[in-house]
């Protein structure tokens, strides 16, 4: 079983630049506006003989108030890391923290960090060293983010609490590294951030990109804020996963959770509401382009959240537009159906079903005890079908057989044929189509082929993309030349 390292602290204490130093990856939100952080984020780290899962939380606010799911941590961790900001030490946040940690008795459990020593005199450094002393703490490390030597000390430390043999320094960091070699950009150790642990058995591998049929059933909620993405996250996940508020924009960081049914593993992502451009400010901004380099990396299934009570407007439509020009997967739920009225819910259902024909609506609420069943049904669907290969034959087939239906209409000595169509990549499905004349081309006979494919394979739920090139006239034989001599005319 993987052991937990929970990292507490006040707010603005530096307890995310830890926790991104210690997973050697950009995962959470580093700011200088203090609260940034919201949500609790989980990261599994695989080093020599022993995993552990790296947990962050957010920060004391000045209320000193300590929330249950922070407490609940606090209790069951393995090891504490309780974060220090030497600039704000001695106040009435940190001594919250250590009186939960005295009535849980984890004193002996916890690890002191005594982070920013770069910016204080070292005389203010001791004396805080003595007075963590005083209250008992007898493992204090000091640090500041801009220095990487007391990440392996950090490690080693808390490990000593739990006898976990551990080899030297370098082949220490050589390993996190290398656990972590394509994850030192912006998100790609995303597969790796789990809330529950008991639920993985050490030994399996999660395909990062859910690329493969036999990877996780890999599924993100997206939507506008307040739109009702973390309630449905807590009904599927059935725990308190993610924070739930009345206020817009409450979740910021996205956060994973891995679950089983049956015989079938799913991970799924909440994440952050989205806004236009031009309202994007800050943290929101950096959320934003984490979101969505995270679904461009491990390209889920989208589950586009939309509020009953409003329907689908302009940003909806901006967002979807961008979705399935990259080609991935929708599947719209109308959200909030308990408090909605029958025409609200049917004007809904009418503008999206209008607009993207071929792909599912989901009508039902958090609320609903049946939804989540009937989510994974429809999700298992789309999976199947976003791994089907098209055979050239048969396409081709298909497109001929569609014309002697119908022929298509075009303006006189303007006309454009299909000379070849064949399947060039699977996930998403991207089919090549050579014609005569590309200039020729018209949104009705784009439209037309789409059809013909989509009446000869169960493609409906999945988006198909298709490149269009003209046929290649460098094959064709030149005519012969000339004769300079000769005098019949061309």
């Amino acid at each position: 079983m993987s052991h937990r390292f929970v990292l507490v602290g006040s707010v603005n204490a530096g307890k995310s630049s830890i926790f991104n130093r210690l997973i050697w990856s950009y995962r959470a939100i580093v700011t200088d506006i203090a609260g940034t952080t919201r949500d609790f984020i989980d990261h599994r780290l695989i080093l020599p003989s022993w995993p552990v899962i790296i947990m962050d939380t957010p920060g004391i606010d000045v209320d000193a108030h300590l929330d249950e799911k922070t407490t609940h941590r606090i209790h069951t961790a393995d090891t504490i890391i309780f974060v220090l900001n030497v600039q704000t030490w001695r106040t009435a946040r940190e001594d919250v923290i250590h009186d939960a940690i005295v009535r849980s008795w984890s004193k002996n459990k916890t690890r002191i960090v005594i982070n920013k020593i770069d910016c204080v005199p070292t005389s203010e450094v001791l004396d805080f060293h003595s007075d963590c002393y005083a209250k008992g703490y007898t493992t204090i490390i000091t640090t500041h983010t801009n220095d990487r030597s007391w990440v392996v000390p950090l490690l080693k430390a808390c490990a000593d609490r739990l006898t976990l043999d551990l080899t030297d320094d370098q082949s220490l960091t050589d390993h996190a590294q290398s656990n972590n070699q394509e994850t030192i950009d912006l998100v790609d150790d995303e597969t790796n951030n789990i809330i529950h642990s008991s639920e993985i058995k050490i030994g399996t591998s999660v395909d990062p990109t859910f690329l493969s049929p036999t990877a996780p059933l890999g599924f993100a909620f997206l939507g506008k804020p307040n739109a009702g993405k973390s309630s449905l996250t807590n009904m599927l996940a059935q725990a308190a996963i993610s924070r739930v508020d009345a206020h817009a924009g409450t979740t910021r960081d996205y956060i994973s959770y891995h679950g089983t049914r049956g015989n079938h593993e799913w991970i799924l992502f909440d994440t952050a509401g989205l806004r236009k451009k031009g309202k994007r400010r800050d943290i929101e901004a950096i959320a934003y382009e984490k979101t969505m380099a995270m679904i461009g990396y491990l390209r889920p299934i989208i589950v586009y959240v939309i509020d009953s009570t409003v329907g689908p407007v302009d940003t909806d439509y901006h967002f979807l537009s961008s979705l399935l020009t990259d080609g991935h997967c929708l599947v719209f739920w109308l959200n909030k159906t308990d408090i909605a009225t029958k025409e609200q819910i049917t004007h809904a259902q009418t503008q999206l079903h209008f607009r993207y024909p071929h792909f599912p609506i989901v009508p039902l609420s958090a609320h609903d005890p049946s939804c989540r069943q009937r989510l994974i049904q429809t999700l298992n669907t789309v999976r199947k079908n976003r791994f089907i290969h098209l055979k050239t034959s048969r396409l081709n087939k298909a497109i001929i057989n569609y014309e002697l239906k119908k022929k298509p209409t075009f303006p006189k000595s303007k006309i454009c044929k299909v000379l070849y169509i064949t399947q060039s990549h699977i996930n998403p499905t991207r089919l090549i189509v050579f014609v005569n004349h590309r200039e020729r081309l018209t949104d009705a006979f784009k439209k037309r082929i789409e059809n013909a494919i989509r009446e000869e394979y169960p493609l409906q739920w999945v988006p198909i993309l298709f490149t269009y090139k003209e046929r290649s006239w460098e094959k064709k034989k030149t005519p012969p030349k000339k004769h300079p001599w000769s005098t019949k005319k061309n």
